[in-house]
């Protein structure tokens, strides 16, 4: 779906990620801030009684602490939203990937069920006709690396050190991949590999990753920062593009894709960050996009602070988008990054958003 839609009829399934929460899940949200108000222990929250339609609850594993960083003002930042905490950012990964590859595998069992009607049913008119082929499972369109697995697995081997007798990067990466469930020719299949990616030194986070049959290698930074080739993340980025991508063909590095005005490697354009909070919600918005179909440029920041927060915190208690009005639909991924360049950008009517150039020396 998607191929034959307007722009605004693509905006109606975008924009519904932003839009305000029901009246009982709203009131969840106020129960959740009168109770951080109250205390700050790490204690598990009571599922609401709206997540009965479907229930992944043993898949989010998530404290109050964690709820209060999505939905929680800060006094001392002048009653700001707080940067997520890193189990957040994991467990919504996690309810992105779960999400797209059930649908994926849900829609594969469907086409073999028809396909395998038609064939009982026309077999003894043609004679020529074979039965259908159930493509072996797993069904996956997206996999996600953690940040830390990723960290600790390769950029050991990129460390020119001579007492270093560990595995070298390609055998680290396999190992990797296989840790997910992956060889390097499975992820050939895969829409994307994302790697929501924390950097430790500017405590920032960014979303980094491969789309294999679109063929490219991304960093996408909803501030304006760049990622040398030669230095880590980038590098071993890079190598795991190696590893992964067919002998002989070139997939481009595109890792400018917030800095449009300032610097410029023919990446597309994402939505730009001017604060110093909201970078851990960047990542999971341009997750969710790519991933769903979406274009980048569907939002902007004024979204993130109350509409993107409170539903990511309503979706996580449920365990993912699972039952109105979290059954988001999903559109066609673009077949190459040209697909993702357009000049569409989301605007609020009558209204300009003030756009700062945040070097993310502050956690996101």
């Amino acid at each position: 779906m998607s191929g034959s839609m307007t722009s605004d009829e693509r905006e109606v399934f975008e924009r519904q990620q932003f839009q305000p929460l029901p009246l009982e899940q709203a009131q969840w949200i106020k129960q959740v801030l009168e109770v951080c108000t109250r205390t700050k222990a790490n204690v598990a929250l009571d599922a609401p009684p709206w997540t009965t339609v479907y229930n992944e609850s043993e898949h989010v594993k998530l404290l109050l602490l964690h709820y209060s960083s999505l939905v929680e003002l800060r006094e001392d930042w002048g009653f700001e939203p707080q940067f997520i905490s890193d189990p957040v950012l994991e467990a919504y990964s996690g309810c992105i990937e779960r999400y797209v590859n059930q649908n994926y595998h849900d829609s594969i069992l469907e086409w073999f069920q028809y396909a395998q009607q038609d064939y009982e049913m026309n077999k003894d008119k043609n004679n020529t006709l074979q039965p259908p082929i159930l493509p072996p499972e797993p069904h996956r369109k997206i996999a996600c690396i953690s940040s830390k697995d990723f960290s600790s697995a390769i950029q050991p081997t990129l460390v020119d050190d001579d007492d270093y007798d560990g595995p070298d990067v390609f055998e680290a990466a396999t190992h990797l991949l296989e840790r997910i469930g992956h060889t390097p020719q499975s992820v050939l299949e895969l829409d994307y590999l994302f790697i929501p990616y924390f950097d430790p030194d500017m405590e920032h986070h960014i979303l980094i990753g491969l789309a294999p049959k679109q063929g490219f290698v991304f960093i996408i930074d909803s501030c304006t920062n760049t990622y040398p080739r030669d230095q880590f993340p980038a590098q071993g980025l890079l190598a795991l593009s190696i590893l992964v991508r067919p002998r002989g063909v070139s997939w481009p590095l595109y890792g400018c894709w917030s800095s449009r005005d300032l610097e410029y490697d023919e990446s597309p354009n994402c939505a730009r960050q001017g604060d110093y909070h909201n970078c851990g919600i960047f990542t999971c918005t341009n997750m969710m996009c790519l991933a769903f179909g979406y274009r980048l440029m569907c939002y902007s920041q004024r979204d993130l602070d109350v509409g993107k927060r409170h539903r990511m915190a309503a979706e996580l208690i449920g365990g993912g988008f699972w039952g109105k009005p979290f059954d988001y639909g999903l559109l066609e991924i673009p077949g190459s990054v040209g697909e993702h360049r357009t000049d569409y950008q989301y605007r609020a009517a009558a209204v300009e958003e003030g756009l700062e150039n945040v070097k993310g020396v502050w956690k996101g």
